[in-house]
């Protein structure tokens, strides 16, 4: 995400054109051509249905502040009135290992959006050792984001075969320009999401509330 945010480099300048050309792609009411509203009505339909939390999916451990900053965009702008989706993330394969079997078989109470790049800056591919040391070999004609793409995949079966619902938003490539289109896509998702719930997107009134407390608390010391 440094790249992505560096201003002395063209990361920067890729990002506002990202932002822009969103600003223009879904600046339309129709919610067949917005893939921004489309996606605000399916999670909030899903809440309707008993779903309380979203889990943000990725295969990217550079996307770790992202869903940080995913995650209060939401969590800030919805959670008001005693209503809101729960907004949550995961960094897979990892969090496959250590809250995999809470997702596949707990309680079904989430759903999950699943982001994925087609192509990434910096892909290898898998090495051959000619002693077999890892019994991988057999992995070796593939590229460690074709491997993430299966795991996505299986990730994504398995989980709808358990009833979790899924989302799947695909962009291109992992860079400043599509993470700029993203974030747009998101602020202006969660705008409309928040208004589905009939709730203000644009205060904090419970944060203030902690910050108010804690400004007390230091003012007696």
């Amino acid at each position: 995400m440094q790249k992505t945010f560096k201003r002395e480099g063209l990361g920067f300048y890729k990002f506002i054109e990202g932002v822009k050309e969103a600003a223009v792609l879904l600046n339309v009411d129709n919610i067949e051509l917005n893939d921004a509203y489309r996606y605000a009505v399916i999670r909030n339909e899903l809440y309707k249905q008993g779903y309380q939390v979203e889990l943000l999916a990725s295969f990217e451990p550079s996307l770790a502040f992202f869903h940080e900053w995913w995650k209060q965009l939401f969590g800030e702008s919805e959670g008001k009135n005693k209503k809101g989706i729960f907004p949550s993330a995961v960094t897979y394969s990892t969090d496959l290992h250590s809250i995999g079997q809470y997702i596949q078989e707990g309680s079904p109470i989430l759903f999950e959006t699943f982001l994925h790049f087609k192509e990434i800056q910096d892909d290898y591919p898998i090495p051959f050792d000619i002693r077999n040391e890892d019994q991988l070999n057999d992995l070796s004609t593939y590229s460690f984001n074709e491997i993430n793409r299966i795991a996505k995949e299986g990730s994504i079966l398995a989980h709808i075969e358990g009833g979790i619902p899924v989302i799947q938003l695909e962009l291109k490539k992992l860079d400043a320009y599509h993470m700029g289109f993203l974030m747009y896509f998101f602020m202006k998702a969660c705008v409309m999401s928040s208004f589905l719930l009939d709730v203000n997107p644009f205060d904090q009134p419970g944060v203030d509330i902690y910050i108010n407390k804690m400004n007390g608390l230091l003012k007696k010391k």
